[in-house]
Parts: C-alpha cells; structure tokens; sequence
C-alpha cells in the first residue's frame, strides 16, 4: 500500500503483530515519510514513522485477510496441542459458530494438525430456540 493512500478511519494489518489497527491521523513528513498515529483493537493509541520501506508490509483489513489469519491461528494451537498430547491421547473439542466456514475452518485445522475426527455431535447451542 502506497503511503499516499492512508487515512484515518482505514483498517490496516502490518502496522503491528497480528493485529488490524484503525488509522486515527497521517502526518506527512520528509518525502517518502508520514507519521502514522493509529488505534489498536483495546482502543490504545500508538503512533509509527513509516517510509517507503514499509508499503510492502502494510495493507488494509479485509474479511479474506481477517478470515486467512482466523485459520491460521487456529491451526497453530492445534498443531501445538498435538506436540502437547501424548502419542495415545484423544482431544476433545467444544466449538460453537454459525458459519459454515468456521466449522470448515476447525476440521481444516485438526486434520492439518495430525488430529483424526472421530466424532461430531451437534449441541443446542447451534439450534434455534423452541417454544
């Protein structure tokens, strides 16, 4: 992303690890300089000297982005939990979404991991309330 194009009010990934930060003010400096003054998810305010350099890691919040970092995350736990478990262990998983891509997501990631699903039981969370 081209430092000429942040403005307040844009969502950026790259200005911190694995957080999207909300752009609250851009002060140009030198050429090829800006001062970029942004809020992060908890609402603290930060502030980075950004140059040409940083346009290669610096980019706007998407949904594709937000949902490519969500499988990813959680495919690191579960790999980290299968280095934790013993070779005979089972794992039990809780998981409630509404969305079909998050449950792809999950079984994505246990596979991915090394995990083999034996089971999946729906739970009443995930129905709609009866009368």
């Amino acid at each position: 992303m081209h430092l000429a194009e942040l403005k307040p009010g844009l969502a950026l990934v790259g200005l911190e690890p694995d957080r999207v930060c909300t752009v609250v003010a851009v002060v140009p400096h030198a050429q090829n300089a800006v001062q970029v003054i942004y809020r992060l998810p908890d609402g603290a305010i930060k502030e980075r000297l950004l140059g040409t350099a940083d346009e290669a890691t610096i980019a706007v919040a998407t949904v594709e982005r937000a949902e490519r970092f969500y499988e990813a995350k959680m495919a690191a736990v579960f790999r980290w939990a299968k280095q934790l478990l013993h070779p005979a262990g089972r794992m039990v998983v809780m998981f409630n979404h509404k969305m079909t891509k998050a449950w792809r997501a999950l079984g994505k990631a246990l596979i991915e991991a090394g995990f083999e699903i034996r089971t999946s039981i729906p739970c009443g969370t995930n129905w709609p309330a009866s009368d």
